[in-house]
């Protein structure tokens, strides 16, 4: 919740949070915590990973870059190496969905052009 909240701090709260049927996303203090920020949680139906394409889509990414490709020797590993993987994911490596730019780059590009917007 605490991810949430500096999230909601630096975004602004989305209506929803689309998400499977996990118990972090079931959970009752989740659940007020929503309720408190004016927030619903959309789930999806068991077994219909589809309807939260891109949540699946980047967590097969993980998986396949990152899970699969490290022999994690400890528990303490796993978290530095995640965290190394989405810096790179976020600051280096090219998507050719935001017309092979970095997420880093695209925010930093639209940022700018909602600025520039809203002065006009």
């Amino acid at each position: 919740m605490a991810i949430l909240e500096h999230l909601v701090a630096i975004h602004g709260a989305p209506q929803f949070i689309r998400s499977d049927n996990g118990p972090e996303c079931i959970a009752l203090a989740v659940r007020g915590w929503l309720a408190q920020h004016q927030m619903r949680m959309l789930y999806i139906d068991p077994g219909f990973p589809w309807q939260n394409g891109y949540g699946e889509r980047f967590n097969g990414t993980v998986r396949d870059e990152c899970l699969h490709m490290h022999a994690f020797h400890s528990a303490a590993e796993a978290p530095v190496m995640l965290a190394a993987y989405r810096r790179q994911y976020h600051e280096e490596r090219p998507h050719s969905r935001l017309g092979y730019r970095t997420p880093a780059a695209f925010k930093r590009n639209w940022r700018a052009h909602q600025s520039s917007s809203v002065r006009l």
